[in-house]
């Protein structure tokens, strides 16, 4: 690949990470992304909910790149070291995002050609409750997407493990903290949930629910037994789980006066290796000179909401996974290219054999 090309992608990815963006806050790196993506003749807009797309042709996609163009928070300095690019989002998944914004302006003019409606999105606040991806949903999704997440570079995610955030709430009377015994402790209760809830969730491995208890909180001062006491926890459910038979279990084992609240709640997804774009990007990463390997993931992200609407879909992404959130979370410039050339070449594969598929409109503009 080209020294021009290089260029402009290592120039586009620290644009987009000197524009900081935790979820709720991507207005100036969608404005970023725009504005590079309008001056490589492509057409790019922003949809209601702050999410970015870019298309070669009219506003509708057979095949779509998805990545995300919010970060977690938590700015970190950009700089470049010895070719390794750091900066919040260079891994999650600012790097991604690049290398698809890059691979569609090169591929652009073949698109056309072919007849191939294809586009890319920077979708808004995967991190949090991912409207981006939500809005998509409900606009119509494409037949057939790749989701931009970090894969380690040759790695292709075949599945996501669903989930839940967890909001546990108990209550008691309270009391003095000099007669324990006549009180009634929010806390305990709120401990006593823990301890159960952990004892059932013994898990150490991904094939098995998974839960993390994140903040506890409870108390007014030292002499006052807590009347009020909540804990935040992290669910993950693997496949061949579904969330409401998670969640009905972690209802039963909870003391009496506790109750439940979930957000974010999402099924797992796992597609056949099979499938039409595992396939394409596998033989992508082999025409590139890498050596594929398909993957589950133990988290979740934006093909959970996505994947129930497709024919086709998997993650790929340029990048070492392991970096993601982290205060070193960086890419190399290989890394970024190798990236670029997977997602053309992907692309490329998926219009020829989805041809006689038809295209969806993407969301509007505002």
């Amino acid at each position: 690949m080209s020294a021009s090309v290089e260029n402009t992608a290592v120039s586009l990815l620290k644009s987009l990470l000197q524009a900081y963006s935790p979820s709720g806050e991507e207005e100036e790196a969608v404005r970023v992304a725009i504005e590079w993506a309008r001056a490589q003749g492509l057409d790019a807009w922003k949809d209601s909910s702050g999410s970015l797309y870019a298309s070669p042709g009219d506003r509708e996609a057979r095949v779509l790149l998805a990545g995300h163009i919010d970060t977690v928070p938590g700015f970190i300095e950009v700089r470049e070291e010895a070719g390794r690019i750091y900066g919040r989002g260079a891994v999650d998944a600012k790097g991604p995002l690049t290398a698809m914004l890059v691979a569609l302006s090169l591929i652009a003019g073949e698109a056309r050609r072919q007849d191939c409606p294809v586009a890319v999105a920077g979708l808004s606040g995967e991190e949090a409750d991912s409207p981006g991806a939500r809005r998509l949903v409900e606009s119509g999704v494409p037949p057939y997407v790749v989701i931009g997440e970090p894969s380690s570079t040759t790695k292709v995610i075949i599945g996501y493990r669903g989930g839940a955030l967890l909001r546990i709430v108990c209550r008691g009377r309270g009391g003095h903290a000099s007669t324990p015994w006549a009180g009634d402790s929010a806390l305990e209760k709120l401990v006593n949930a823990i301890v159960g809830l952990r004892e059932k969730f013994k898990t150490t491995t991904v094939k098995e629910p998974s839960l993390a208890f994140t903040v506890v909180s409870a108390g007014e001062d030292y002499n006052v037994i807590p009347s009020h006491a909540e804990a935040l926890a992290d669910l993950r459910i693997p496949w061949g789980y579904s969330l409401s038979q998670v969640i009905e279990t972690i209802e039963a084992l909870l003391p009496p006066d506790c109750s439940l609240e979930y957000r974010k709640g999402l099924e797992p997804v796992r597609v056949p290796p099979s499938n039409i774009v595992p396939r394409s990007l596998t033989r992508a990463i082999i025409q590139a000179g890498g050596q594929p390997q398909l993957a589950l993931k133990a988290g979740s992200s934006d093909m959970n909401h996505l994947a129930p609407h497709t024919r086709g879909i998997a993650a790929y992404g340029p990048g070492d996974s392991s970096l993601s959130h982290t205060t070193v979370e960086s890419i190399t410039r290989e890394e970024l290219l190798f990236g670029v050339r997977v997602y053309e070449k992907a692309v490329l594969e998926l219009c020829v054999k989805t041809r006689d598929d038809g295209a969806v409109p993407l969301p509007p503009g505002v």
